[in-house]
């Protein structure tokens, strides 16, 4: 289900993967992480647990992904875990 809130975050990364021309870049990172977390459903029940602080999910987030995905993509995640 896609909610409003979605669409406004994914269209602002899009927003701004267009003005920077990285369009190729972030949609690769973009399924890299899909394919991640079908690979990895677990993954997805960490990150929606209320018991563990946001700080923590954004410092397993970096983990994960840092090394392999845009800032730009890194910034957007962890915009994601904490709204």
């Amino acid at each position: 289900m896609t909610t409003r809130a979605d669409k406004e975050y994914g269209g602002a990364l899009y927003a701004l993967a267009r003005e920077e021309g990285l369009e190729d870049s972030i949609l690769a990172d973009c399924v890299l992480i899909s394919a991640m977390l079908r690979e990895n459903p677990d993954y997805v029940k960490l990150m929606s647990a209320p018991g563990i602080p946001t700080e923590r999910k954004i410092a397993l987030i970096e983990k994960a992904f840092a090394e392999s995905v845009t800032p730009y993509t890194m910034n957007f995640l962890s915009l994601l875990v904490s709204r």
